[in-house]
Order: C-alpha cells, then sequence, then structure tokens
C-alpha cells in the first residue's frame, strides 16, 4: 500500500482523519504501576514454580534409581534360583 492511496480510499482517509487520543501523566503513572504489579506477581509465581519443578527432580530421580535398582535385583534372584532349581 502507497502513501498515496490513503486519499484514494474514503475509509483510510476518514481513519487517518482521526484525532490522535493519549492517555494523562497521572494515568499513564496509575498504569505503569498496576503493570509492573502484575509483573511483579506474574514473575513470583513462575520462579515459585521453577523452585517446586527443580526439587522434584531429584525425588524423580531417586524413584527411578530405586525401581532400577529393585528391577536388577530382582533378576538376579530369578537367575540364581533358575541356576540352583532349573534344568
Amino acid at each position: 500500500m502507497m502513501s498515496n492511496d490513503v486519499h484514494d480510499d474514503p475509509v483510510l482517509a476518514a481513519l487517518h482523519d482521526l484525532p490522535a487520543c493519549d492517555v494523562g501523566r497521572r494515568r499513564a503513572q496509575r498504569l505503569g504501576a498496576r503493570c509492573r504489579v502484575v509483573l511483579a506477581s506474574e514473575t513470583r509465581v513462575t520462579s515459585a514454580a521453577a523452585t517446586a519443578s527443580s526439587a522434584r527432580w531429584p525425588h524423580v530421580t531417586g524413584i527411578a534409581l530405586l525401581a532400577a535398582w529393585c528391577a536388577i535385583y530382582f533378576m538376579e534372584i530369578v537367575r540364581r534360583g533358575a541356576a540352583v532349581w532349573g534344568p
């Protein structure tokens, strides 16, 4: 779209003629403060979730290692039992 297309299209020309609106200084400061509060709370929630997630990793790893150890131990019991009572 070229800059002269604005004048050829009545809708774009009408949009171009609309005045630019801006919020006042006090309103902008209040909005900024509210945004910072929301962003700070989201950051706390995100960091708490990351901490909980990282705390779960050693727990899951420990359970997985314990399950693997039990499986190996059970297979060894079965192997030795088959050697003693097997064919």
